[in-house]
């Protein structure tokens, strides 16, 4: 996952999701693609700003196998 900040004060009826200006929250960057996607064909911007790149997951791999 990664954070967004809202840009602005927006609501999604289909998915009965609220976003308020300067909150963040933590999505998926296929799903704050999709928002913004809706957003900026309604509003003409952004509705989520990335401000933190999503963690890699590590993967603890056993040393015999090197």
């Amino acid at each position: 996952m990664a954070k967004f900040k809202a840009k602005l004060n927006a609501y999604l009826a289909k998915s009965d999701r609220h976003f308020d200006k300067g909150q963040e929250y933590d999505l998926e960057q296929d799903e704050a693609n999709r928002i913004n996607s809706l957003f900026n064909g309604v509003v003409g911007e952004d509705c989520l700003e990335l401000i933190e790149e999503p963690k890699q997951d590590l993967f603890e791999v056993g040393a015999s196998t090197f």
